[in-house]
């Protein structure tokens, strides 16, 4: 049997797809497969960009939530996106659109509602669908007396006040379908304060507007009452148990990062805050503690009547190399049990922050009392301590080779250097969430390697929650 030669034709790389083109084509295909199937949507303000530049989110209101999410992922599989579910509402489910290559990773991030709700209360329930209107003849948007009226009322309801960016816009768009705003606005509000709404946003005075938000949020909670008692009172059951269980199953994420002193892991924290962002709802970014407490070291000089040069902490001997700084039995369980309760305390912080989906980066964090030099730690409260303190999801140790790191931190001894890493190599072996990062390429390159890893887990743990499952329709 012969095998062919090598093809003597130059071999052509294929240049991948920019994710903008990517981004488009698959909105573009969204919204075609929507307008062939005939699945009722309108999309709610910010559209002006769209399908090119669909900005931070997509609000958008169906009355068949379950046919356009089975199409959405359909389109998102076609160009390789996957379809996570990021949160649940009331009324409302926030989709993440991604594709899984975290060194240009990219989010469609969709909000699709099948209700418009404060607190499980339904605002408007107009006949919107005959008022649509077709956008670029590609998808459809709210007429603009029926767009005003929503947008206005559901900030003024939420926060009680009007975002200063709808309001150019607001008083032509009322001008513009007078009947439109006053069809939304009625059913809830009455006819009276609609049109006293009206006239309030024609004039553009958003004083006036703000100080009826309480009385418009007793309306909505009267009419939703008085009509539907039961459905109302199974909605607020469900709105309550939703915030519960985002406590109890959290889409934030907690990820710690150790290493030797040069090791990366500043410059690292932030990169993978700036390429993951999109992924969370804010990210917050700790150093060694949660600072809940105040630093013992301010304490100690504050208690001192003269400053001196020492305090509790090893890192405050800048004339020393580190393995040459000591610090002492008592001093060191001072300073293990004192910050222990600040990593104790931190539970609620992270509690907290991991129930609204934020990224929480640490640099550092309780095992660096394992890896720094100078504290005299007996292991047994060590590793108690370690049992009690907040679990991260992921623990990245970033490894460099050593003659990178001696060049970055020369007061390190190529001794002292093998015995960190000895350390941290042994916890990460530990640690059933710890992985290990290479960080001989450049920084973005070993940003991409990290966000590999914590993306791999985000959809690990989810297990890309399926579109149906546990979402009410009431």
């Amino acid at each position: 049997m012969s095998f062919p030669g090598p093809d003597p034709r130059p071999s052509q790389e294929v240049t991948p797809e920019p994710a903008a083109m990517l981004r488009t084509r698959l909105l573009t295909e969204l919204f075609s497969q929507l307008e062939l199937r005939a699945i009722p949507y309108a999309v709610l303000r910010n559209y002006q960009g769209l399908p090119e530049k669909p900005g931070r989110d997509i609000d958008i209101l169906t009355t068949d939530f379950r046919s356009f999410a089975a199409v959405m992922e359909i389109c998102a599989r076609k160009y390789d996106y996957l379809v996570r579910i990021f949160r649940r509402y009331s009324g409302m489910v926030k989709f993440h659109l991604l594709r899984s290559n975290p060194a240009n990773l990219d989010v469609v991030e969709i909000d699709l509602a099948w209700s418009i709700r404060w607190k499980a209360i339904p605002l408007f329930m107009p006949d919107w669908q005959s008022r649509r209107r077709r956008e670029k003849n590609l998808f459809y948007t709210l007429s603009p007396g029926l767009e005003a009226a929503i947008s206005l009322t559901k900030n003024l309801i939420h926060w009680k006040a009007v975002e200063s960016r709808y309001q150019p816009r607001l008083p032509g768009m009322a001008l513009a379908d007078r009947e439109g705003f006053l069809a939304a606005l009625t059913p809830t509000f009455g006819p009276s304060l609609a049109l006293r709404l009206y006239e309030l946003t024609v004039q553009a005075n958003w004083g006036a507007i703000a100080a009826l938000a309480p009385e418009l949020r007793r309306l909505a909670v009267w009419r939703a009452l008085r009509q539907h008692p039961g459905r109302q009172l199974t909605r607020w059951l469900e709105y309550f148990s939703g915030h519960l269980m985002r406590l109890l199953r959290p889409n934030g994420f907690f990820l710690v990062l150790v290493g030797p002193d040069g090791s990366g892991k500043s410059t690292i924290s932030a990169r993978l805050a700036h390429c993951l962002g999109p992924l969370f709802q804010g990210t917050k970014y700790y150093h060694s503690h949660f600072q809940i407490l105040p630093r013992l070291g301010d304490l100690a000089r504050l208690w001192r009547a003269t400053p001196k040069a020492e305090d509790f902490s090893p890192r405050s001997h800048p004339a020393l190399r580190p393995e040459d700084i000591r610090v002492g039995r008592l001093r060191s369980m001072i300073y293990l049990l004192y910050y222990t309760v600040d990593y104790l305390l931190g539970h609620l912080t992270l509690w907290r922050a991991r129930g609204r989906g934020q990224l929480i980066i640490f640099d550092r964090y309780y095992y660096d009392y394992l890896i720094q030099p100078g504290l005299s730690l007996p292991q047994r409260p060590v590793k108690l301590a370690a049992r009690l303190i907040p679990q991260p999801d992921t623990v990245i140790y970033l490894k460099n080779h050593p003659s990178v790191i001696l060049s970055r931190k020369p007061e390190l001894s190529r001794e002292e250097l093998e015995r960190q890493e000895g350390v941290c190599t042994e916890l990460i072996t530990a640690l059933p969430q710890g992985c290990v990062v290479e960080t001989t390429g450049t920084p973005e390159e070993t940003a991409a390697k990290a966000a590999r890893i914590i993306l791999d887990k985000i959809l690990a743990r989810e297990r890309l929650q399926k579109i149906n499952h546990g979402v009410s329709y009431n």
